[in-house]
């Protein structure tokens, strides 16, 4: 959701009601500003397109400086720059000492950019993965695979050689 009339003023709606304005360094405001794009802090966030209103959400919770960031799909409408941009933030604030957690359905980008992947099955349980074994050829419920054997499936009952 977007409250107010500016990217600034946006990212710094929870501080100002938090009262935690003073806290917020002037050239880390920029840089949560940077990760929305080549936008003016003045400009109205709801002219902003859909991926930079998800960008500017994740911004204006970084602002406040929370202990634990959860996060849910948060590469949805991302290219691979701004994946990378949300990624290297991410990484900073880990780094600060914060909690990163992201609920996704992207195996491919958790498997590359995080360092434990958790996954609740159907029955609730919750599985643990670790990047030493592979993961894709133990993992077959995974969208590419199932697409893949349907693909090889079709093609043996059509008899196609390949040649």
């Amino acid at each position: 959701m977007i409250f107010k009339r500016t990217i600034e003023d946006e990212i710094l709606y929870a501080p100002n009601n938090f009262n935690l304005r003073k806290d917020i360094n002037r050239e880390y405001l920029l840089k949560l500003i940077s990760l929305i794009g080549d936008e003016d802090p003045k400009k109205n966030p709801f002219n902003l397109s859909w991926g930079q209103k998800r960008r500017l959400n994740l911004s204006s919770i970084f602002v406040y400086n929370p202990e634990i960031i959860l996060l849910d799909e948060p590469f949805i409408g991302q290219d691979q720059k701004t994946i990378d941009s949300i990624i290297e933030t991410l990484f900073i604030e880990n780094k600060r000492g914060k909690t990163i957690i992201i609920s996704s359905h992207d195996y491919h980008l958790l498997l590359k950019y995080t360092n434990r992947v958790i996954e609740l099955d159907k029955s609730g349980k919750l599985q643990f993965y670790n990047k030493s074994y592979d993961f894709f050829q133990k993992h077959q419920n995974l969208g590419p695979i199932k697409l893949l054997n349907e693909i090889e499936k079709r093609i043996h009952q059509i008899g196609y050689s390949g040649k």
